[in-house]
C-alpha cells in the first residue's frame, strides 16, 4: 500500500503510459477519459484517475482531488456596482448590487456544490475550494466598481491538515466554464 500525492500537470495521458505494481505485469494506462460533468476535461486530475483505473493495474486504484486557495473579502458595493461569480460555468452570483459578506460566499458556493462539484470552506480571509472527485475548477469574477471577493493567491502552496492547497487563479466570469485551474 503507498500514498502518492504528486501534483499532475493538465496534459491529459496519451494512453502510451505503462504502471507496475510489485512483481504483478506492468499494465498500459489508456488515453485520459473526460467525464461528463463541469470541470471533468481530458486535463483534469479525475480524467487521468479514470484512465489509470480502467487500466485494472493489480493492487493500485487511483483517487484524484483538486485544492485550490484564495484570499476572500467583503464585497463592498455603492449604487450601480455588481458583483458575479460563476464556477464550472454555474451561476454563484449574478449581477449581485448588495454587499456580501466571506461567509455568504462560501455558503453560497457551497449551496451549487451538487452543480458544480466544488465545496468551499472558510478559514478567516482564506477561502479553501475543493473538487473530491479531481475535477477542474474554474471560477470566473467580474466585479463592476465592486471591492472585495476573491484575490488570486501568490505566496505558494500551503498545507493545512495534510491536505495541499495550490495558488487559486480565475478569469472573468463570462470565461468560467469546463477546463481550467
Amino acid at each position: 500500500t503507498g500514498t502518492s500525492t504528486a501534483e499532475v500537470t493538465v496534459a491529459a495521458l496519451s494512453g502510451s503510459g505503462t504502471i507496475k505494481v510489485g512483481s504483478a505485469d506492468a499494465k498500459t494506462i489508456g488515453a485520459s477519459v473526460a467525464g461528463t460533468a463541469d470541470g471533468q476535461s481530458l486535463g483534469s486530475a479525475y480524467a487521468k484517475a479514470v484512465a489509470i483505473n480502467a487500466a485494472s493495474v493489480p493492487g493500485l486504484t487511483a483517487t484524484a482531488t483538486n485544492n485550490i486557495e484564495f484570499t476572500v473579502a467583503d464585497t463592498v458595493v455603492s449604487s450601480g456596482d455588481t458583483y458575479d461569480l460563476k464556477i464550472n460555468g454555474t451561476d454563484i452570483f449574478t449581477g449581485t448590487a448588495s454587499a456580501l459578506t466571506t461567509q455568504q460566499i462560501t455558503d453560497a458556493i457551497n449551496a451549487q456544490s451538487s452543480n458544480t462539484g466544488v465545496t468551499a470552506a472558510l478559514s478567516g480571509t482564506d477561502l479553501r475550494l475543493t473538487a473530491a472527485d479531481g475535477r477542474d475548477i474554474a471560477i470566473g469574477q467580474t466585479a463592476v466598481g465592486t471591492t472585495g471577493g476573491l484575490t488570486a493567491q501568490v505566496d505558494g502552496s500551503s498545507t493545512v491538515n495534510g491536505v495541499v492547497y495550490r495558488d487559486g487563479t480565475f478569469g472573468t466570469a463570462a470565461n468560467a466554464t469546463n477546463g481550467s485551474t
